[in-house]
């Protein structure tokens, strides 16, 4: 009897072992990375690694933030783009404040704004564009959204007019 009990207890332990650990070998230690991990580049970037120019051409990123490309969305021409970028990493909050700050003034953006504390939004602009960038601080990352758009559409700009721009215009409501 005591022989079946100990038979059966090694056994679940043997089993729980097994488990364990071949959980552990699904986890990435940092083999191969160039290939994707649930939608975002390498999650771990070599230290002091250089800032990145992603989609827009003249916004710089840290490099310890990630694309989150299931989220981000960018329209590009050979001369303009324009949309979101979505981005996911460990950063502290004020340094990357700082960071957009200082590299957003050197690629000749103007700062418009910023706004603080339970999310931080900081607005910049060019003559013919506008960007806002959404800072989100988590227990364990910090999401970065980055928008850009036109700001006016002129006769020289390389995005066309439409006929019926409506878009803006305000109506008076009926009574």
């Amino acid at each position: 009897m005591k022989y079946l009990k100990f038979k059966t207890c090694l056994m679940i332990y043997v089993l729980f072992l097994m488990v364990l650990f071949s959980g552990c070998t699904t986890l990435n230690t940092g083999g191969d990375t160039s290939s994707e991990n649930n939608g975002y580049y390498d999650k771990t970037p070599a230290k002091n690694a250089a800032p990145l120019y992603y989609d827009f051409k003249d916004i710089l990123v840290p490099a310890e933030l990630k694309i989150d490309k299931k989220e981000s969305m960018v329209y590009s021409t050979p001369t303009f783009a324009v949309g979101v970028l979505c981005l996911k990493g460990r950063v502290e909050l004020n340094s990357l404040i700082d960071f957009f700050k200082t590299n957003m003034a050197k690629d000749n953006w103007e700062v418009y704004g910023i706004t603080r504390y339970k999310k931080t939004v900081m607005t910049f602009g060019k003559p013919h564009k506008k960007c806002w960038i959404h800072i989100k601080d988590g227990s364990f990352t910090t999401e970065v959204e980055i928008w850009v758009s036109p700001s006016k559409i002129s006769s020289n700009s390389n995005i066309k007019k439409s006929n019926k721009s409506t878009f803006l215009q305000s109506t008076p409501l009926s009574e």
